[in-house]
């Protein structure tokens, strides 16, 4: 059965985790905030028990982030920088047409202000219904209702 190591706990670590965590006397047996909590308060710390091997990290070379790419026409420059990846808001996602709302017919305006309109039903499937004037755009249109 192999030996539970023990870490001796530099004063500047203790300092630490008295002002980071708040928590005096910290006993590493139990944790007494959660798991990811205690990880974070011990993050950055070195204890002399424990020695990390160095780590070599391999240097890798960024892809290109534009192209020039060649333009036909005499009036085009002959040549064009172009970006390989577009961010997300550069696709046209944005200029869908907001929806348009359904004609009605103009019956009366309630006290409230409202404006009370109707489809009928029968023709555009819009029930008998008060509407905001600011929702409204008046217009002429005349409309055969007997069906």
């Amino acid at each position: 059965m192999q030996d539970k190591k023990t870490y001796s706990m530099p004063a500047s670590a203790k300092l630490h985790l008295q002002q980071v965590c708040g928590n005096e006397g910290l006993n590493l047996s139990r944790f007494p905030l959660n798991q990811p909590r205690f990880k974070q308060c011990m993050a950055g710390l070195s204890f002399k028990g424990s020695q990390a091997s160095p780590v070599i990290e391999k240097k890798k070379e960024k892809a290109p982030a534009t192209e020039t790419r060649t333009v036909g026409g005499d009036r085009n420059g002959g040549s064009h920088v172009v970006k390989l990846h577009k961010m997300p808001h550069y696709f046209s996602t944005e200029d869908v047409p907001s929806k348009l709302g359904k004609r009605v017919v103009f019956l009366k305006q309630i006290q409230t202000g409202r404006l009370l309109v109707t489809g009928p039903l029968a023709i555009n499937r819009v029930p008998l219904r008060r509407a905001h004037q600011r929702f409204v755009i008046a217009t002429s249109t005349k409309v055969n209702i007997s069906v």
